[in-house]
């Protein structure tokens, strides 16, 4: 068995406005615009559990 941890540093957009719920700004056409977003840096932790299939497989074998 194996147990790792470490952080992952990845980006993603974060909403700006308008938020959930509200209208949609207007472009000067008075068409509905995109909603506006930004790129934000985000560090994400994790932990990591690994298993040796061989290992699963030489218990089952002994166990019969």
């Amino acid at each position: 068995m194996d147990v790792s941890f470490g952080a992952r540093w990845h980006t993603r957009e974060r909403l700006i406005g308008p938020g959930v719920g509200q209208p949609a700004l207007l472009d000067d056409s008075g068409k509905p615009a995109q909603p506006v977003t930004q790129d934000e840096y985000v560090v994400s932790p994790f932990v990591s559990v690994t298993f040796s299939t061989d290992l699963v497989h030489r218990w089952i074998r002994r166990a019969f």
